[in-house]
């Protein structure tokens, strides 16, 4: 179960033959954004989606701009890192 928590908590095109999903449909991005508001509410921490520099709280994420932000911050080229959800004390 957490390795597989830990898999979907990762969005990173430069790793995807590491199983970690490259989320690029707008289903799939809500879909993720829902699962960090499970982790935020059955943990004490607080996933926060970083778009460049610009931190997106899941409650943020799950608007129609911020699932637009997380797309947007995601580039078609592979050499490029797209949007990581990091994990933070409340």
């Amino acid at each position: 179960m957490r390795e597989q928590e830990k898999r979907v908590c990762r969005l990173c095109r430069l790793t995807p033959n590491e199983g970690d999903p490259v989320l690029d449909d707008f289903s799939q991005i809500v879909e993720w954004v829902k699962h960090l508001q499970r982790v935020q509410e059955s943990t004490d921490y607080v996933p926060v989606v970083l778009k460049g520099m610009t931190p997106l709280r899941p409650d943020e994420a799950t608007s129609f701009s911020g699932v637009s932000e997380i797309r947007n911050a995601m580039p078609e080229s592979r050499e490029n890192l797209c949007a990581v959800p990091r994990v933070v004390k409340r």
